[in-house]
């Protein structure tokens, strides 16, 4: 065996040196790459708004011509030519890619469906309002968006079936997401948590759990579960309520893992398009109407589904904006509304409603997590759930 000397410890540490000057200069090329990037989707964005063609080979070729000209003695220019044509590649597929708008910051669990029932073949842009989310699909600056719909343990979310009737979109699909609560902060010692941060549906859903562990805590309700996590991590004695893809992304420690009163807890998310999906035999339909200010209006509206045994497989209502005591109802029935079944039920609806408008047909997401879907992925135009 070789015995090490002074001069090979010497050695070492210089290459130990320069392998960390290495990983820095990495790690700031690939800072630079993701702003390249960032910057060549916010190119096609406008090329696209001005009607330009998305490529430009007279430009791709003059970029490489000038890097290559960069390249002095200490670089091939040849082999920086082939680097390039990989860089313009990703940028040119960025650009083309479709977008998926949702309701952000980066790391939300909206963000979480949206990755899973989209894949990778889709660009995600996250939205600081549901609002947004909904007008970027009308106006088409989104193919489609993602937004939540209803959680088991806390019910309905009020804003989504409110700009369901507002936005000329369609639902087209649906993901379940198992929703894994987590108090994030700094450190270990829960006793120094003075407050906590985080979306007020995730603290309604953690509320015995965290009255358990942190008695004294004062709640701060923040616009998503992710801005939670970022006040945790600048503010001494905070922690929020998040996940733990939110701990890697901000630094933070778990403090208390699955901290939510339901250990099954789950949300349903619904995916918008502009527009109805195609019968897949394993489809649900959502629809919204009003009734008749007049005593079983409801149960009338109700009966033609009961009579043709079609399973109504949520019911929920909500006051109509500045006409007190009226609710439109949303309702999810089982069938596609191109059935003739479902199709005759609806007509027979509509002659009990004052108005009965169908918010998508879309097949039903089976399992937690895991998106049904009958096309192949390259295939836009029509995504399933």
């Amino acid at each position: 065996m070789k015995k090490i000397t002074d001069k090979d410890s010497g050695k070492r540490w210089q290459i130990k040196r320069q392998r960390e000057a290495i990983d820095e200069i990495d790690a700031q090329i690939v800072s630079l790459l993701a702003e390249r990037v960032s910057k060549a989707a916010e190119t096609g964005r406008i090329k696209k708004e001005a009607g330009f063609p998305l490529v430009d080979s007279v430009r791709e070729a003059q970029v490489l011509d000038r890097v290559a000209s960069l390249a002095g003695d200490r670089l091939d220019s040849r082999m920086l030519r082939r680097i390039y044509s990989q860089i313009i590649k990703t940028s040119r597929s960025v650009q083309q890619m479709p977008q998926v708008g949702f309701l952000g910051p980066v790391g939300t669990f909206t963000h979480q469906a949206a990755t899973v029932f989209f894949r990778t073949s889709f660009s995600f842009v996250p939205c600081g309002r549901l609002r947004d989310v909904f007008a970027g699909v009308e106006r088409k600056e989104f193919r489609f968006g993602i937004v939540p719909a209803e959680n088991s343990w806390e019910g309905s979310v009020d804003m989504t079936l409110d700009l369901l009737d507002r936005y000329d979109v369609y639902v087209v699909g649906e993901q379940l997401l198992p929703i894994r609560h987590q108090l994030l902060g700094k450190g270990e010692n829960l006793s120094m948590v003075t407050k906590i941060h985080s979306h007020p549906m995730a603290l309604a859903q953690c509320s015995r759990r965290l009255s358990e562990l942190v008695p004294r805590a004062e709640y701060k309700e923040e616009t998503s579960t992710a801005a939670a996590a970022e006040k945790a991590a600048v503010n001494p004695g905070a922690a929020a309520v998040a996940s733990s893809i939110c701990a890697e992304m901000y630094g933070l420690d778990i403090l208390a893992a699955d901290v939510a009163d339901d250990p099954g807890n789950t949300t349903r998310f619904l995916v918008l398009g502009m527009h109805m999906e195609k019968p897949t035999g394993s489809d649900k339909t959502s629809i919204i109407f009003s009734l008749p200010h007049e005593p079983g209006a409801l149960h009338s509206a109700l009966t033609p589904p009961s009579e043709k045994a079609i399973n109504l497989t949520r019911i929920d209502s909500r006051p109509v904006k500045g006409r007190h005591w009226e609710y439109l109802f949303f309702v999810d029935l089982e069938g596609h509304a191109e059935d003739e079944s479902v199709k005759n039920t609806l007509e027979e609806m509509k002659t009990h409603c004052t108005y009965l408008r169908i918010l998508g047909s879309y097949p039903t997401c089976h399992r937690m997590g895991t998106p049904k879907q009958n096309q192949p992925e390259e295939d836009h135009e029509t995504i399933v759930g």
